[in-house]
């Protein structure tokens, strides 16, 4: 493997990875809080106009080593489909087979702050892994002068927390395909060694015709660490509603593990997804801080409201499994699909 280019340091030397660099070198095992931006100073302008994005994409080298972005996308750069923290999302168009994708334009000025290489730290792992179908993944990698270009796959449905907003909840019916996409997503994370962190409704996106597929989107929280590392400290950022119990540290319930953390998450989700109401929030209005006191207090789906009537016994045994208040006792990712309610019809 040859050295990376000068232009890449610092970050793409420590997040640019090889699967043999994995082997022989196994990344860091950050703790899963995600700290606040700290932004580095802008690069230097180049020295020339119309300087090329070269590809930076090193985990199929072979290929595509001396490609630049030019060669094989076409971007409309003045059409953006949204715009976040570290840059825009435009559409590229491929010239070899004239397929979409989302490109991402981030800038360097924040190569260093946290959430960004944990994002691209994540994505490259998902790359050199093969990659899952329920998972929005990494299709190339460029960088020049000012900033990275990250081509994903192109995914244009809605969020699940737009459809439970614009059409209303699923039958168990229509929940079980979309919620084995989920859990299938985060199965295979973690099986490589990436927990998310940050699962929420607005980070699975519907996919395909009669909105039958979700895709999980949104890595700025992922860690790469081991499924039985216990969960040392409280997160600083992502969303307060979905975290754990552990997460705030109450003594008699610590020694869970980052992968319990996720399977917490898809609870919320699937209690969200059937009955309209978030378990700990059922009128919509609670703080974070409000949420917090009661999951100190009951940290237990309720079950017995008039929205959770129609829950069948199998869907309710899967909630109480999914979010039981003991991380070590909460149901494995792996084991979601042979549970009951994923089998019925």
């Amino acid at each position: 493997m040859p050295p990376l280019p000068s232009p890449l340091a610092p970050i793409l030397s420590a997040l640019t990875l090889t699967t043999l660099y994995y082997i022989a070198h196994p990344p860091p095992q950050p703790t899963p809080s995600c700290e606040s931006p700290s932004p580095l100073p802008l690069p230097p302008k180049p020295s020339k106009p119309g300087h090329v994005a070269r590809n930076c994409m090193i985990a199929n080298r072979r290929s595509i080593r001396a490609r630049s972005l030019a060669s094989k996308y076409t971007v409309n750069w003045s059409d953006t489909l949204g715009t976040g923290a570290y840059g825009s999302v435009h559409i590229a168009q491929s010239l070899d087979n004239n397929k979409l994708f989302a490109m991402k334009r981030m800038s360097k000025r924040y190569t260093s702050d946290g959430a960004f290489k944990r994002e691209v730290t994540a994505l490259l792992r998902i790359w050199d892994e093969g990659g899952c179908e329920c998972v929005s993944g990494l299709k190339d990698m460029y960088e020049d002068e000012e900033y990275y270009y990250l081509v994903m796959d192109l995914v244009t449905g809605d969020e699940v927390f737009s459809h439970l907003i614009n059409v209303g909840i699923w039958t168990e019916s229509e929940a079980r395909p979309l919620f084995a996409n989920m859990a299938s997503a985060v199965t295979f994370l973690h099986s490589i060694g990436i927990i998310h962190a940050d699962l929420k409704p607005e980070n699975f996106v519907l996919e395909g015709s009669g909105d039958v597929m979700v895709k999980l989107v949104d890595f700025g929280c992922a860690s790469i660490v081991s499924d039985n590392r216990p969960l040392s400290s409280r997160p600083v950022s992502g969303t307060t509603a979905y975290w754990p119990p552990e997460c705030f540290g109450i003594e008699s319930r610590e020694g869970g593990t980052e992968g319990s953390l996720d399977m917490w998450g898809l609870g919320v989700i699937f209690y969200i997804m059937l009955t309209g109401l978030h378990p700990f929030d059922l009128t919509g209005m609670a703080t974070d801080d409000e949420i917090e006191i009661i999951l100190r207090g009951s940290p237990v789906p309720p079950l017995d409201i008039p929205q959770a009537a129609h829950l069948s016994v199998d869907a309710r045994d899967l909630i109480l499994k999914l979010m039981n208040p003991d991380p070590m006792l909460r149901i494995k990712a792996a084991q979601i699909m042979e549970h009951p309610f994923m089998k019925s019809k």
